[in-house]
């Protein structure tokens, strides 16, 4: 019996691999997806023609960035590289690979729209079962302990409801400034290159 499994470096045979096989069935990708398929982004998908080269499902899109939004990856440059290289951006990119900049241009022309649609998500969730999940936009963790007969009253429920809008518009807010940042940053990339084509 051979003292090791197979195994050599450099292989150029591609790799058949099931995904879904090793991600576990309770994971935070596969709720995503399911809220997202619910929404209805009628709003966005009218702005798309049916001439010229197919975009990106926005459904795909929304799904990739409020899973980055939640795991704390909200630039477009690492939301493109985790669509190469993380198996959960993978997944949910269903191996499109968009780049930053497809990414960003997605959000410059719909990130006002979010809000509602991140409504939408929120309030597919269980406020009762608030004591054991995880915030959809900080990542923090409310205590394990809590009764639920506590979280889930009228009181706590609306006061959940409006932390939740302050987050919202914080997270606009970082959009924006993000989206304005790296604008310039492209600005600047685009002034160089014609400077050095200039002095050639």
């Amino acid at each position: 019996m051979a003292k090791f499994k197979e195994y050599q470096t450099g292989i150029g045979e591609e790799m058949v691999i099931n995904i879904k096989s090793l991600l576990p069935k309770d994971h935070l990708a596969y709720f995503i997806e399911g809220c997202v398929s619910e929404l209805d982004t009628s709003a966005l998908e009218c702005n798309y023609s049916e001439q010229g080269r197919s975009g990106f499902h926005p459904k795909m899109m929304l799904s990739l960035l409020f899973y980055g939004y939640i795991i704390g990856t909200r630039s477009g440059r690492k939301i493109a590289t985790a669509c190469e290289e993380h198996i959960v951006f993978i997944y949910l990119s269903k191996s499109y690979f968009p780049k930053k900049t497809v990414i960003n241009e997605f959000r410059r022309k719909y990130y006002k729209t979010f809000e509602d649609l991140f409504v939408q998500v929120l309030m597919m969730f269980d406020p009762s079962d608030r004591d054991s999940s995880t915030s959809i936009f900080d990542g923090s963790k409310l205590e394990a302990n809590a009764s639920k007969k506590r979280t889930k009253t009228k009181a706590k429920y609306k006061k959940w409801l409006g932390e939740l809008a302050e987050d919202i518009q914080e997270l606009e807010a970082e959009l924006s400034e993000e989206l304005s940042e790296e604008a310039s940053i492209e600005l600047e990339k685009k002034k160089t290159s014609i400077l050095i084509c200039k002095t050639k």
